[in-house]
């Protein structure tokens, strides 16, 4: 059955509407912020610069979590660049990286700890930025331990059940929901009001654990299957290297309820 799926893109243009709307309203500001990164896909060879006159420092993109955490003070506009080693960036006479960024993530105001989610473009954008960047907050604060939330970057939206309990998945990033123990949890996209089973997995988490289930495009257009990935971390990944402690890759084939 023929049937479309709204572009990511434009989901990824509302988050960067928001952040120019903050922009244009409020006076440059300067950040301190701890952020990982995450991508569906690993990316190799991208850099930021730490501070104003520190040399870029390499980011490092792992295939099955969340990267380890890098601190970052500057600008409310987190620069990422294509060098590392020999060929990384260097900062010019005033103390700033002047090559032109790939990759651009804008910090909302007043928050301390990020996870940014890179998508690649599908060519180079004419200002030379090569990867979409969504901006997700991942305090304690905004997902507490005992807690589960979905990202939703599909562009479809689904619903079904985490446990006994129904859930909705529209674009963009979920409210959190509690998980106590192993749950079971079905996924669903209606089309054409005719319900299309897209992903069945469990859930586990303690209550000194948090997760995060992200939802990205299906494989090929036309499938209603989203490639999932779980991120787990624990209180105590928190307290010592910042990554998360393990990982689930979700699959399973689409069929009609």
């Amino acid at each position: 059955m023929a049937h479309t799926f709204r572009p990511l893109i434009f989901l990824i243009g509302a988050c960067f509407a928001i952040a120019d709307l903050w922009a244009a309203d409020a006076p440059p500001e300067r950040v301190d912020i701890q952020f990982r990164v995450f991508a569906l896909n690993t990316i190799n060879g991208l850099c930021f610069q730490p501070a104003l006159k520190a040399v870029a420092r390499e980011i490092v993109f792992f295939s099955s979590e969340r990267s380890s955490a890098y601190r970052y003070k500057g600008g409310a506009s987190l620069a990422f660049y294509e060098g590392t080693g020999s060929s990384s960036p260097i900062p010019g006479p005033t103390g700033e990286i002047t090559s032109p960024p790939v990759a651009l993530a804008m910090l909302p105001p007043g928050v301390k700890q990020v996870m940014l989610l890179f998508f690649p473009k599908r060519q180079p954008a004419a200002d030379g930025l090569k990867y979409d960047v969504v901006v997700i907050e991942d305090s304690l604060e905004k997902v507490p331990l005992g807690m589960a939330v979905t990202l939703n970057a599909s562009g479809q939206n689904y619903e079904g059940r985490v446990g006994t309990v129904p859930i909705q998945i529209p674009p963009g990033q979920g409210v959190p929901f509690k998980v106590v123990g192993r749950v079971h949890t079905q996924l669903a996209a209606r089309v054409n009001g005719q319900a299309f089973r897209a992903a069945t997995f469990d859930l586990k988490l303690n209550a000194q654990q948090r997760a995060w289930v992200l939802l990205f495009p299906p494989y090929a257009i036309g499938e209603f299957q989203p490639q999932i990935r779980v991120l787990y971390e624990s209180q105590s990944s928190l307290r010592s290297s910042g990554q998360a402690d393990s990982f689930v890759d979700l699959a399973s084939a689409p069929t009609r309820e």
